[in-house]
């Protein structure tokens, strides 16, 4: 066949753009001009014959999700990405400039990014997740998870140990990030306003701890111990001892073990034994541990428990218990510790709040319930031997005493009277120049339902807003449920932090 205005032939294969070949098929109109199939039918499927419609087409196979790190970020080049940045790195950057090293991980379908991740390194062992986005048509596929995964694996091939992230609380988190950090094991929210934060520490694996970098530590029993002595290893203590003695003198009998690698003291564990009832063995309460941060991860904490347990046992305490605040390092570290030494399930004994007096004064709780004149509210400083006399006849917890070793905070201390009867009280304790704690709240039965506990509480805040220290804390035992409800119901949304405290308890001598 010569082509139509070719002069000197040439051979051309079926491949080839210029051949092309003319039909006519029926009801066309007219001529078609196609090009030959590209295939031999002995390849492969029969072609499809040009022009006709096909019966059916097999369905596009889904396209691959590709994931891989963005080398090189900073302010500059991530505007680039910043139709892909959750909350927009430009705003964050124009108040906020980044402080450390930036990392990102690109999702990309087709060679077209769908969805990024970046971390900004905050110091050597934690990271910051301050961008998350994956465009709202590729949602739902688990390209999120696969970013927060990848990215943890890349902080943690460069020495991060925590990852951070912090998010406005609002219907599309609850139903989306809540549930895929969840899934990925980070640590249950911390409360900052209607802020969330939750925090993950990336765990060395086994096999990144070698046998040879285990330190050879020796652990040693601290002798005739005494609040003046042991000021001298506060700086091996947490919580911090000289902060507890300076609101709480110590109840029973001092005991400690250091631990020591190449004549170093790298880590401290201290318990008080307290006196239980008659015939019935003392209990052991651990009120200090503590390792210094380049020898963790290698059973030093683990090692002055075991041994402060063989102490206790030849002491022929009949038990020990820790308490502790739910954190982030507790769920990592010590949680994991007493399981794999046997004590029990920790449960939660305390419900813990943090937030600024100002801030919660003005829940609307604190607005509805005014006192009638019947009532008067005084200092507790001005409390008389007839109130003292008096309080003796309430029926009221133990817990909810308002006597203590430590004195009472005049500034917001209050007592309440009805009519010349005392019928409850606040007592709260200073524990620290910019905190005051909420100690115990009580009001005689027959007032709790006419919303007296809540005008006494309303007081002793407003007398702490007018003050210059700005923090209140307080804690609810886990027994007190109407109390726990009230703090769920009315004050939670005005609350900086909301933790729990667990207590944890192992018996002894078998």
């Amino acid at each position: 066949m010569v082509l139509p205005g070719v002069h000197q032939p040439e051979a051309l294969g079926l491949q080839g753009d210029d051949l092309q070949r003319l039909v006519t098929f029926p009801n066309s109109g007219g001529v078609v001009i196609t090009k030959p199939t590209v295939k031999r039918p002995s390849m492969g499927k029969a072609p499809p014959v040009a022009g006709l419609p096909q019966a059916s087409e097999q369905p596009k196979p889904a396209s691959e999700i590709k994931y891989q790190r963005v080398y090189h970020l900073n302010t500059s080049n991530a505007i680039n990405y910043d139709a892909l940045t959750y909350p927009s790195l430009q705003k964050r950057w124009q108040v906020q400039p980044p402080k450390g090293e930036l990392l990102g991980i690109s999702a990309a379908v087709a060679g077209s990014l769908v969805g990024l991740a970046i971390a900004e390194r905050i110091d050597a062992e934690r990271a910051e997740i301050i961008s998350f986005l994956v465009l709202p048509e590729h949602r739902s596929q688990g390209i999120g998870t696969k970013l927060l995964i990848y990215l943890e694996r890349e902080l943690k091939q460069n020495d991060c140990h925590q990852l951070i992230i912090s998010y406005q609380s609002n219907k599309l988190t609850e139903v989306a990030l809540e549930l895929m950090l969840q899934k990925l094991q980070w640590q249950p929210p911390q409360i900052q306003g209607e802020f969330r934060q939750r925090n993950k520490w990336i765990q060395p694996s086994r096999t990144e701890m070698l046998v040879s970098d285990q330190p050879n530590a020796q652990y040693h029993p601290l002798q005739n111990l005494t609040v003046e002595k042991f000021l001298s290893y506060n700086h091996l203590s947490f919580p911090k001892i000289q902060t507890r003695w300076s609101r709480q003198q110590p109840k029973g009998q001092l005991v400690g073990l250091v631990a020591e690698v190449a004549g170093e003291k790298v880590g401290l564990v201290l318990a008080e034994i307290l006196a239980t009832q008659p015939q019935t063995p003392p209990e052991a309460e651990v009120i200090s541990l503590f390792v210094l941060p380049n020898y963790r991860h290698q059973g030093i904490g683990a090692g002055l428990i075991k041994n402060l347990e063989t102490g206790l046992t030849a002491l022929g305490c009949g038990q020990m218990k820790l308490s502790y605040k739910s954190s982030p390092i507790t769920s990592l570290a010590l949680e994991p510790l007493l399981k794999r030494q046997n004590w029990r399930s920790p449960e939660v004994n305390f419900l813990l709040g943090k937030t600024t007096a100002e801030k919660l004064y003005f829940a609307p709780c604190f607005q509805k319930y005014p006192l009638p004149n019947k009532f008067t509210v005084f200092s507790w400083s001005e409390l008389t031997d007839a109130d003292r006399q008096q309080i003796e006849t309430l029926d009221y917890p133990t817990s909810l005493s308002p006597f203590s070793n430590t004195p009472a905070e005049p500034l917001n201390s209050l007592a309440l009277r009805y009519e010349t009867q005392l019928v409850g009280w606040i007592v709260t304790h200073r524990v620290a120049t910019d905190a005051i704690r909420y100690s115990t709240m009580f009001v005689d039965k027959k007032f709790q339902r006419l919303g007296r506990g809540i005008s006494l509480l309303s007081q002793s805040i407003r007398r702490q807003v007018d003050s210059t220290v700005p923090y209140c804390l307080f804690a609810v035992a886990q027994e007190n449920q109407a109390m726990l409800k009230f703090v769920h119901k009315h004050l939670e949304p005005y609350l900086m932090e909301v933790t729990n405290s667990y207590v944890a308890v192992k018996h002894l001598g078998g």
